[in-house]
C-alpha cells in the first residue's frame, strides 16, 4: 500500500467517530450520540488538524527575533498533543502505524484488518474451526496497536480471550496463556493454530 493510501485510509476510518453536523445542541448531540459519534464535528476535526500544524510551525517564530521567548515553544507543543489527542490525527502516530501494517507479517496483516473493523470472515472461519467449543467471538477492545477479543462459549464455565498484538497472538483459557509466535505462511495458518489451542485445552 502506497504512503498517501494509508494517510487516506486514516483519516476516512477515524473519521468515523466524529459526528456528521456540528453539535449546536441538544438534537445534534442526541444524533451523534445514537450513531456512537463524538461531540466534534467532522468539518470540526479539519479545523483544529490544520490549526494543529500551524500552532508547531509558527511557535518557533517568536525565537527568530527573541531567544528568550523559546517558552513558546513547550506551551505549543502541549497544544499540539491536547489537539492531535481531541483529532486523532498525529503524523508521527499514522507513520508508525503504517511501517507496522505494511510488514510482511500475519499478525500485523490481521491488526490492520481490526483497525479498518473488517475482521468478519476472519472470525467467521475460525467461529468454523472451533464450533464444538465456541458460538461466536465479540470485539471487546483495542483498534490500532491491538485487538482484544472474546470468545462466547457453549460451556459457560469456560473463558477464553484472543489477543492479537504485532508479533504473536495471546490465547487465554481460564486464565491460561497460550502464545502463537513466529512466522505464518497465512491467516488460514493463524486461524488453524488459534483453533487447535482452543479445542484441545479444557
Amino acid at each position: 500500500m502506497q504512503r498517501k493510501d494509508f494517510y487516506i485510509e486514516y483519516y476516512n476510518r477515524t473519521n468515523r467517530f466524529f459526528s456528521d453536523k456540528i453539535i449546536w445542541g441538544k438534537k445534534e448531540r442526541e444524533e451523534a450520540w445514537r450513531k456512537g459519534q463524538g461531540l466534534t464535528s467532522k468539518f470540526g476535526r479539519k479545523i483544529f488538524i490544520i490549526f494543529q500544524y500551524l500552532i508547531l510551525l509558527l511557535c518557533w517564530i517568536p525565537m527568530c527575533f527573541e531567544r528568550e521567548l523559546w517558552v513558546a515553544i513547550p506551551i505549543a507543543i502541549l497544544c499540539f498533543l491536547l489537539q492531535s489527542y481531541i483529532t486523532d490525527f498525529s503524523i508521527l502516530k499514522i507513520e508508525f502505524l503504517y511501517l507496522t501494517y505494511c510488514k510482511n507479517s500475519v499478525y500485523c496483516s490481521v491488526l490492520h484488518d481490526i483497525f479498518l473493523g473488517s475482521y468478519a470472515e476472519f472470525f467467521d472461519q475460525l467461529t468454523r474451526y472451533t464450533k464444538k467449543e465456541v458460538t461466536g467471538y465479540i470485539f471487546i477492545g483495542g483498534g490500532k496497536f491491538y485487538g482484544k477479543f472474546r470468545a462466547v462459549c457453549r460451556n459457560k464455565t469456560k473463558r477464553i480471550v484472543l489477543k492479537f498484538q504485532t508479533n504473536c497472538t495471546i490465547v487465554i483459557i481460564n486464565k491460561k496463556k497460550f502464545v502463537v509466535k513466529g512466522v505464518l505462511t497465512s491467516k488460514e495458518h493463524l486461524i488453524s493454530e488459534i483453533a487447535n489451542i482452543i479445542n484441545t485445552n479444557q
